[in-house]
């Protein structure tokens, strides 16, 4: 079934618990049409200020970067009325890209999904 965005959707970023950016996927009524699926590419530059570099010294040496996306917005289905929320956390473990080159190695990640109210399903 189609679905309309009934808030913006925006993914919020965060490293080490502290949030470092936010980006828009898609403004308020923007609609995804029934049996598609959407593709969003996000990009970030961290800021991670004097509290996460020494973390993310740690991380350095070790290759790989860990940073928090959490998903979020609200949509209603053009088969219902119900207005569902959505929110999911995807735990990312980014390949730092060799010195001298700007390609960053990026694995598939499972992402959790808040438990839906009642009547609303994500599936």
């Amino acid at each position: 079934m189609a679905i309309t965005n009934r808030k913006k959707l925006e993914a919020a970023y965060t490293f080490d618990g502290q949030p470092f950016d936010r980006a828009l996927l898609a403004d308020k009524g923007e609609k995804h049409g029934p049996r598609k699926t959407r593709v969003y590419h996000l990009a970030a530059v961290p800021t991670l200020g004097a509290a996460g570099a020494p973390e993310f010294r740690t991380q350095n040496a070790t290759g790989f970067f860990e940073v928090e996306v959490k998903i979020t917005g609200r949509f209603k289905s053009t088969a219902r009325h119900t207005k569902c929320d959505l929110e999911a956390t995807c735990p990312l473990k980014l390949q730092l890209a060799p010195p001298g080159t700007t390609a960053t190695v990026f694995q598939k990640v499972k992402c959790k999904l808040a438990k839906p109210k009642k009547y609303c399903s994500y599936t």
